[in-house]
């Protein structure tokens, strides 16, 4: 049954993508703005984002003292409150919020606002937004734990020895992306999957793939307008629909860049009591986004959740790929959704504004 919320009719939930107003849009020139405005930069920032019970988010908080001044953590708790000193000092690197009953879909396109201001407030880009289900982020292990991954092209750091392993683990992840080994990395997952046998699955491999689990996902700035927020419109249905929607996109408009990097070993693999699966209609509105995006479709837009085939290394940087026609098409029907319906911009450092 459904543990929160109340059933919306058939004629809603059929409903096509949304058409935006022909005077809501978007710069065309945004990308290439980010990317300059990313270049400048003096220090690379990563936001993190999860959400999960107050019990989780205070296990986050104490591992502050061992990550960089540069980063931002946003943590979202659901049952109460969270309480600590952290939450409220100006000094801070934490934002906390309290969303009671909010869903998966729901709570991360809060955490999502949550970034976008905090970039707003501070006039600064984070070059990633990495965003994890708490039960994946306090849980983690990483190997090696040393993280000297040569392969995917991590240094060795060193863990303070009261470190927790989950804490060292993140610490590794952020390292890949504050420094990547290559240019064209668009979206990337640190998860392996321990149902499949791939190559992606590889300790310390990159692999480009079709997609990625949504429980554990970074994206970079350039396509943040294109991947947020995530799509609540079967949300009383189901929770996996709203990945299933985001398949889509990062299909459509960035095919190819879609990175998982195996590094994090999951030590919980299992769900809480949440609406699941793929309801009939969701088919028919993925087809009307793909239809909107210019998105040629071959049999069912429908994947198993996390369950996203392999994919070739493109050939051209992120950068050169916002510069190609899928992208733009992407870019001219999206970025007004990311506008409009869910985050105002501020013309001040909004350049995905015209």
């Amino acid at each position: 049954g459904l543990v929160h919320g109340s059933q919306v009719g058939a004629a809603e939930i059929s409903a096509p993508f949304p058409q935006i107003n022909s005077s809501h849009h978007c710069n065309p020139q945004a990308p290439k703005i980010l990317m300059n405005e990313l270049e400048r930069e003096k220090h690379t920032r990563v936001a993190i984002a999860t959400q999960g019970k107050a019990a989780e988010m205070k296990s986050v908080i104490s591992w502050l003292p061992y990550h960089s001044q540069h980063h931002h953590f946003v943590l979202l708790s659901f049952d109460v409150p969270i309480q600590d000193p952290a939450c409220v000092s100006s000094q801070s690197i934490v934002t906390c919020i309290f969303s009671p009953n909010s869903t998966w879909t729901t709570g991360r396109n809060e955490l999502a606002q949550s970034i976008f201001d905090n970039e707003r407030k501070q006039k600064s880009r984070f070059k990633f937004w990495y965003f994890s289900d708490a039960d994946v982020l306090t849980t983690a292990v990483c190997r090696p734990r040393s993280a000297c991954i040569a392969s995917v092209g991590l240094q060795p750091h060193c863990c303070h020895p009261d470190e927790t392993t989950a804490s060292c683990c993140l610490k590794a992840q952020l390292e890949f992306l504050e420094s990547p080994p290559a240019d064209n990395l668009a979206e990337v997952s640190f998860i392996l999957n321990p149902r499949k046998v791939l190559a992606e699955n590889e300790k310390g491999k990159i692999a480009h793939t079709a997609c990625n689990d949504a429980l554990s996902a970074a994206f970079h700035r350039l396509v943040v307008p294109l991947a947020l927020p995530y799509d609540t419109k079967f949300d009383d249905f189901s929770w996996w629909a709203s990945q299933m929607i985001h398949f889509v996109k990062a299909r459509a408009c960035y095919p190819d860049f879609v990175v998982k990097v195996g590094v994090v070993e999951r030590t919980q693999n299992t769900h809480a009591n949440y609406p699941k699966g793929i309801p009939k209609e969701t088919e028919g509105y993925m087809l009307e986004l793909a239809h909107a995006l210019n998105y040629s479709t071959k049999g069912s837009l429908v994947t198993n959740q996390g369950d996203c085939a392999h994919s070739k290394t493109p050939d051209i940087s992120l950068a050169a790929w916002t510069q190609k026609t899928q992208f733009r098409a992407c870019w001219a029907t999206l970025c007004p959704v990311f506008r409009y319906s869910h985050m105002q911009g501020d013309p001040q450092i909004g350049t995905e504004i015209e």
